[in-house]
């Protein structure tokens, strides 16, 4: 039996059951990488419309669960981009991407801060990740 538990955190597969009737479950994991910048001054529209291209082309990638580009409300210059993917390897086969290197890398140069670039990747928080906090105290 395979159950998907939420589309945004993890998959569950039911993969049986030991002697003493506890469910056994198997957890693969989503990975969902950030990326967040400042626009240099009266770039923010062609930024926009590179953004607006990249998440449309991410969008056809395997192992893609989401993907948007966000602009800030309360700093117009600022931009935020994620991907969820299924895994780590997906996101590696995304980067080496001819539309990536070529069209979203070279394409924005110089029109954004480098000294403002961050980007971060998260897994999800899981019910195990609280046992373990509990177990050892970390």
């Amino acid at each position: 039996m395979v159950m998907l538990t939420s589309c945004h955190s993890s998959f569950t597969f039911f993969i049986g059951r030991c002697p003493s009737d506890v469910l056994i479950q198997e957890e693969r994991l989503m990975i969902c990488y950030t990326t967040t910048f400042l626009a240099v001054p009266g770039f923010e529209k062609e930024v926009m419309t590179i953004l607006r291209e990249h998440v449309k082309q991410s969008k056809k990638e395997q192992g893609l669960i989401a993907s948007q580009a966000y602009r800030s409300e309360t700093e117009p210059r600022r931009f935020f981009i994620y991907h969820v993917f299924t895994d780590s390897a997906d996101n590696d086969v995304r980067r080496a991407t001819k539309f990536y290197g070529e069209y979203i890398l070279a394409s924005l140069h110089g029109m954004f801060d480098t000294e403002s670039l961050l980007m971060d990747r998260y897994q999800p928080i899981t019910e195990l990740d609280s046992r373990h906090l509990k177990t050892t105290g970390a």
